[in-house]
């Protein structure tokens, strides 16, 4: 292998993202390969298909895919297939989630209906002793397999209680959307309990209406992904869990995958490599391993 060029299409440029992209850029150096990053302005699968098209047209040998939408992104990623593209997929799966169809190669990131009942179990924890509790789930929108599997792994553990489910909000990765929806289910349910979100935005507009409505020391919360905002959140006691991820570790497997495919060695790639989580609390949040797992605002070369 002479020269190797690798894309990387991220579904936004956040602080979990660019953690991806940071470790991405750190195994691409390492292996001495090309590594071209893109993402979308907005969180939109639609967004995501013309940046595909153009990695096609820059004859990358591989591309690695957080995908917006599970089925949208199905056909553009059987055209970089078709062209000769290892296709790779990171946090976020197409599809079935398998390569049935001889892609994408590969799914790196976390096992999210095992964080999802993860995330149910704490919440029973939280509220052991209370009598049929209020609890609903803030996420992101249907169609993305990580939020999805969150979702359903947290209802099955939940089902197994006596804990009222009042629902699921969709805020489309807007925090505004989310402060909204949970300001209204806060209004609606002043005896709400206990709030799972799924991802950082959604975790941001839900921290913003605790305390806008003075509700932060009384509603338990499980959020996914550290980022320093949560952290500080965790802190301060407007979330009681967060359950991080290990992007880092997500972008720098991703790159190893990405060049040991296009040397011919896709044999030796797992159809899925789980990348596991680190549960934080205010108890652990200063240890080693809680801090190493903090998505930063790192610098990045754009």
């Amino acid at each position: 292998m002479d020269t190797c060029t690798i894309g990387l299409l991220l579904g936004l440029r956040t602080p979990f993202f660019l953690t991806i992209q940071k470790g991405a850029e750190t195994e691409a150096a390492r292996q001495n390969v090309a590594l071209l990053v893109d993402a979308p302005a907005d969180w939109d699968a639609s967004l995501q298909i013309p940046l595909i098209d153009s990695f096609i047209e820059r004859h990358v040998d591989a591309l690695i895919v957080t995908p917006c939408d599970s089925q949208a992104l199905v056909e553009p990623l059987r055209r970089a297939h078709e062209a000769g593209i290892k296709v790779l997929t990171v946090d976020a799966h197409i599809g079935d989630g398998t390569s049935t169809n001889g892609f994408p190669l590969t799914f790196i990131g976390s096992d999210n209906t095992a964080g999802g009942r993860l995330a149910g179990e704490l919440l029973l924890r939280l509220l052991n002793g209370q009598t049929k509790p209020k609890v609903y789930i803030q996420s992101l929108h249907p169609g993305v397999s990580a939020t999805d599997q969150r979702e359903e792994g947290c209802i099955e553990i939940l089902r197994t209680s006596d804990i009222e489910l009042l629902g699921i909000e969709y805020d489309g990765g807007s925090i505004d959307v989310a402060c909204e929806q949970a300001t209204a289910m806060l209004q609606r349910h002043p005896d709400l309990a206990a709030i799972m979100s799924t991802g950082d935005y959604s975790s941001k507009g839900v921290a913003r209406a605790l305390r806008a409505t003075n509700r932060a020391q009384d509603i338990r919360v499980v959020r996914f992904d550290a980022s320093e905002q949560g952290i500080d959140e965790l802190r301060a006691g407007v979330a009681d869990v967060v359950i991080a991820q290990r992007p880092f570790d997500m972008g720098q497997l991703a790159v190893k995958c990405a060049v040991k495919a296009v040397k011919g060695e896709e044999s030796t790639i797992p159809e899925r490599i789980s990348t596991g989580f680190v549960i934080i609390d205010r108890e652990n949040v200063e240890t080693e391993e809680a801090q190493a797992v903090i998505c930063k605002e790192p610098e990045i070369n754009q």
